[in-house]
């Protein structure tokens, strides 16, 4: 596991300083030479990202749900977004301080409650002087220094400073260990120790900064920092209560189990007025469940009948704290405090039946030791999880269904290795590129999907699951059909948004697309990342109706993950709308088939005949496109025998037959008004330039292939012709004009 450590500055900071503290923290790494490489060092300067600020309209839109008391005003009028930004912890940190003062403390940990899943260790530098010191760090978390006393003849002093703060980070001075002074924070009292409480005025370099103490007290919290990172503690007794900054860091937490309350039938109240979470699930039969927790990643559970007498919680409420793990991006559970052998017992449980299942950091033996008092019946449970069969089963099963595609994942990652060597010498075609981006994608696509499943247990839909998890609407099925729109079943556009209309953005945009009548659906057919389907036309209507949704409503719209159906399928009109052209009731395949994004192959006859991909595969080979000895289950089909490069090339071909005709029977239906630029868009690096010879073989195979349609398969051509005969084109004029000073997220080229 690695640990990231941020850098970050208030904008105006020289970066010279920004240099002094990467040497700083450099030396201090080079300290535990066992730890350096779990580190990721990560200098980003004023973090500043599109969306960290809104304008008057958009925070006026917000409701108190959104945080709203979190934003931060501007001088400008513009708004800071909570958690989003360098310059939103800093003035959020002036708000809370007292009297008009810059708390170092409040500030460095208000990242403590920014729900980040990586929970990385921030190092911000400011140019304003904090209340009564140069700096401030807190264990695990990182610190913030003022760097507005120092100047070039002072930095080995500040580079000490830091260093300083990075011990108060590492946890060197821990209250109760030895020689350690409580004053302005605890420190150390030993000679020559960079952790003493008096105000640090070495300015050299230190050979020993630290001493021994503080040495193996820093090692000892690294150990146990990078073993227990992204992992969820789990305890059986009452929590010390820990000191954020405000309430904000809960909303997780309340959001989860407000939700599973409501799931479970269990009436749920919170102390709002505890420092710590602190919540109630309550049964029908007068029994209750004690949810506690000092932070996201630490929590307690306790439980009493209807008389209150002390039990072990119900099953049900460790099952929970995995699918609570997962969804707040955490990797593992750790056993933190627990009394009882069964709360214990209970726990591993929930680990081994999850799906996948969950790791657990400090997994105990499972002997006779540890199933002493443990219920016969979670015994037997916990014992045909740990079976040799079962856990087999349990942990292989996806590999197994996708054991036929072995041989294509086998033979796409030997392309990314051999393509890559040519990279590095700088000997790719413009074709080889493509394919290589193409492979990495294939590859990033499939890793990040498995993530996601373990995640949300969810082998088939887990973007859903996550829509889900974070607003706690299920999908929900809804379908608005078009009263006076025909033939709108080409161009068709996805949305990754929350797939329930419940949702204030899908509503949103939902209740735009009935008032242009635009034919659409939310969930309904439960694809992974297509949370809302809308039926289009043509591509112009297409093009102008994606900048319409992102010039509404992109701010709201995530970017599609990279593990979603659409990426890496469908062509994006720009960051959050993608599609796709199947002309449905025409052709049989309804989904692009991969190198060219967004075409669907122009596919008739039943699947078994496969009379298209037949054809195609035939002029191929014949024209030495594909490779001589090229089989066809290596390139299409559900042999198993699918090889990367020679599918893709297929894949090329076949998409450009598909494109030529339909560019000769749906015209600018299909294209729109700028064909060559669309061509290109689609094509380029994947097709020979014009000049190209080899060019003149696509061409051909194109035209044989329009000619094998128009005699097999008359009726797509003329229902091509009727579809773009009898469409009626979207009418924009019933919107209102889009708000000038809309936040938009940067737009790809359209044609």
């Amino acid at each position: 596991m690695v640990k990231k450590i941020i850098l970050e500055n208030q904008t105006g900071v020289d970066p010279k300083f920004n240099l002094w503290t990467q040497e700083a923290l450099d030396e201090m790494l080079n300290l535990f030479p066992e730890f350096k490489d779990k580190f990721e060092v990560v200098a980003r300067g004023n973090y500043k990202p599109q969306g960290s600020e809104i304008d008057q309209a958009a925070f006026d839109a917000l409701t108190l749900g959104d945080e709203k008391d979190l934003y931060v005003r501007l001088p400008s009028g513009r708004y800071l977004v909570p958690y989003a930004s360098t310059d939103w912890y800093i003035e959020r940190a002036k708000m809370l301080s007292e009297n008009n003062g810059f708390d170092a403390e409040i500030f460095v940990k208000l990242h403590a409650d920014a729900n980040d899943a990586e929970k990385p260790i921030t190092l911000t530098l400011v140019n304003d002087g904090f209340d009564n010191c140069a700096g401030y760090g807190v264990q695990n978390l990182g610190f913030g220094i003022s760097v507005r006393n120092f100047d070039d003849s002072k930095k080995e002093l500040f580079k000490n400073i830091v260093k300083h703060e990075l011990g108060h980070v590492f946890r060197a001075t821990y209250r109760g260990r030895s020689n350690i002074i409580e004053q302005g924070g605890q420190h150390c009292t030993n000679v020559d120790c960079l952790m003493d409480a008096a105000p640090i005025g070495i300015n050299h370099f230190l050979d020993k900064p630290f001493c021994d103490e503080c040495m193996e007290a820093m090692r000892e919290n690294l150990q146990q920092l990078l073993e227990d990172e992204n992992s969820l503690s789990v305890n059986s007794t009452s929590l010390d209560d820990t000191n954020h900054v405000d309430s904000s860091w809960k909303k997780p937490l309340r959001e989860f189990y407000t939700q599973t309350a409501n799931d479970r039938g269990l009436q749920y109240a919170e102390n709002e007025e505890a420092k710590n979470f602190q919540a109630q699930l309550k049964a029908n039969d007068g029994s209750v469940t004690n949810v506690e927790a000092s932070s996201l990643d630490n929590i307690s559970l306790s439980a009493a009948d209807k008389n209150g007498n002390n039990q072990v919680p119900n099953q049900e409420h460790f099952d929970d704290l995995v699918k609570y793990a997962r969804k707040n991006n955490m990797s593992a559970i750790k056993l933190g405090d627990i009394k009882t052998p069964e709360f214990r017992a209970r726990m591993v449980l929930a680990c081994l039946s999850a799906n996948p299942p969950m790791k657990i950091v400090n997994m105990p033996e499972l002997n006779e030791g540890f199933f002493k008092d443990v219920d016969a019946a979670t015994r037997q449970k916990i014992e045909a999880f740990t079976q040799p069969q079962n856990q087999n089963q349990n942990q292989n099963q996806n590999q197994n269904q996708n054991q036929n595609a072995k041989p294509y994942i086998i033979s796409r990652n030997k392309t990314i290795v051999r393509l890559e060597q040519k990279e590095k010498l700088g000997q790719l075609s413009p074709f080889e590129e493509k394919m290589l981006n193409y492979a990495r994608l294939d590859k990033k696509s499939e890793e990040e999907f498995e993530r996601a499943v373990q995640r949300t247990g969810d082998s088939i839909d887990p973007r859903t699951a996550e829509h889900t998890a974070r607003t706690g609407l299920k999908p929900e099925d809804y379908y608005y059909k078009s009263k006076s729109r025909k033939n709108a079943a080409a161009w068709k556009l996805h949305l990754d948004v929350v797939p329930n209309r419940n949702d204030p953005t899908t509503k949103a945009v939902s209740e735009m697309l009935e008032k242009l009548d635009v034919e659409h659906k939310v969930y309904k057919g439960g694809e992974n990342g297509k949370g809302m389907t809308i039926y289009v036309g043509s591509y112009e209507d297409a093009r102008k109706l994606s900048r319409e949704i992102n010039l509404r409503f992109g701010q709201n719209i995530p970017k599609p993950p990279v593990y979603t159906d659409q990426v890496g399928s469908e062509t994006m009109f720009n960051r959050v709308v993608s599609g796709r052209i199947y002309l449905q009731g025409l052709f049989e395949t309804q989904y692009p088939h991969g190198t060219v994004e967004g075409i669907c192959p122009a596919s008739f006859g039943s699947l078994s005949d496969a009379k298209s991909e037949s054809f195609i595969f035939a002029q191929a080979l014949n024209e030495n496109i594909l490779p001589a000895g090229t089989n066809a289950s290596q390139c299409f089909g559900l042999s198993g025998n699918l090889d990367f490069e020679k599918k893709y090339i297929f894949n090329a071909i076949e998409a450009y037959c598909a494109h030529k005709l339909y560019e000769k029977h749906l015209g600018a239906y299909y294209n729109g008004r700028k064909p060559d630029l669309f061509e290109s868009k689609m094509f380029d690096g994947i097709v020979p330039d014009a000049s190209d010879p080899q060019r003149a073989k696509w061409d051909a195979i194109a035209t044989k292939f329009e000619n094998f349609v128009a005699q097999e398969y008359p009726r797509g051509i003329s229902g091509m012709k009727s579809i773009v005969a009898g469409y009626t084109p979207i009418d924009f004029s019933k919107l209102p004009p889009a708000p000038q000073n809309q936040y938009q997220h940067g737009r790809q080229r359209q044609p």
